[in-house]
């Protein structure tokens, strides 16, 4: 925390119904884990966020954030590159991704709030 003044962050957020995917599909767990570990995650951003600024990226919107990244680094020339989403089956009942879709939406208001 206390080099937190010094860091530059990027978050990286992906909307849930990809994110879940992925976490089941790479780290093997059910949905229910996947569901907690994601809300879990976009807690602790947003606890890192009010403690230290940085850019907020949606990772399915990352080509149209690489000019704000490139501005926020104080870079010379923009950046470039894709962020390779990794396509998963969807194996995510409906439901879960529904909750975690409203944990979205209210952590990317308050991340969004505490980074400006």
């Amino acid at each position: 925390k206390e080099l937190y003044p010094i860091c530059k962050f990027i978050y990286l957020i992906d909307p849930p119904k990809l994110a879940l995917n992925k976490i089941i599909h790479f780290e093997k767990v059910d949905h229910l884990y996947a569901m907690r570990y994601y809300t879990y995650r976009l807690r602790r951003i947003y606890e890192i966020a009010k403690e230290a600024s940085g850019v907020l990226v949606n990772t399915q919107k990352f080509k149209e954030s690489l000019k704000e990244i490139s501005q926020y680094l104080d870079l010379f020339e923009e950046c470039k590159g894709e962020f390779n989403s990794n396509l998963v089956e969807n194996i995510v009942p409906f439901e879960t991704i529904q909750y975690c879709e409203e944990r979205y939406e209210y952590y990317l208001y308050k991340i969004r709030s505490a980074i400006r």
